[in-house]
Formats: C-alpha cells, structure tokens, sequence
C-alpha cells in the first residue's frame, strides 16, 4: 500500500516469531528512544519518548543472523522497540527471545521499511 497526498502510509502490528524472521537474534545494546524538544527558554534538549500509559520506550539492538541461503535477508543490526519503566538488562552477544513479537510494515514518499516491537524478552 502507498501512501497518498505525500503522507505517511501506516499499517498494523503483524505478531511473527523469532524463527520466521531469522535463524538467530543475539542481543547488542540497550538505548533510550527519545525526541527533541524546546523547553520553555528556547533550547533544544533531549527527553525519553513515552507509549500510551507513560512507560519510556527503549530499543534493543540485536544482531539478526538470517538463514543459511536467505538471498532476501542479511546480516544486520536490527532494533526492536518495547517499553519498561527502568532500562532493560540484557547479555550481551546471547541469543534472546522475544514476548509477543510483531512487525510492523510502513512507508512514505521516500522510504519503506518495517519496525520491530515487542512487550518482553528471555535469555537464558
């Protein structure tokens, strides 16, 4: 689906699991996802980006590893959004598993691509 009138094309959360994406996900980094905003002085500062019920969102990096002679995927870097009131622990470089994981297509008059959420993660 395009998007029209030069406007942004949204579309629903599609809930997929690890193993239909790639043959493994290893956890990077933990970042904040926040915005930039004037406050009441005229400077530009930082402040985290809050969901619907006020929780900071965060991204986790992980390192998608595709399968073995997937031609339509690679190796990348891959962050998927989930919200926590304190900021996520994760191991570094072990495989995790993501809780109600989806995929969310989008596109605009310049750019397609899809972001990752999920509610939680396991590692053992």
């Amino acid at each position: 689906m395009a998007s029209r009138n030069g406007g942004f094309g949204d579309y629903f959360d599609i809930p997929v699991t690890e193993e239909q994406i790639a043959k493994s996900m290893l956890a990077e980094d933990v970042t904040p996802i926040v915005k930039w905003e004037k406050d009441s002085d005229g400077k530009s500062k930082q402040i985290p980006v809050l969901d619907k019920d006020g929780t900071p969102q965060w991204e986790i990096q992980t390192l998608m590893i595709p399968y073995e002679g997937d031609e339509r995927k690679h190796v990348a870097i891959v962050p998927v959004k989930m919200s926590s009131k304190t900021k996520p622990v994760v191991k570094v470089n072990q495989p995790i598993r993501f809780v109600d994981f989806t995929v969310r297509p989008g596109s605009s008059d310049t750019a397609e691509g899809v972001s990752y959420k999920a509610t939680g993660f396991k590692q053992d």
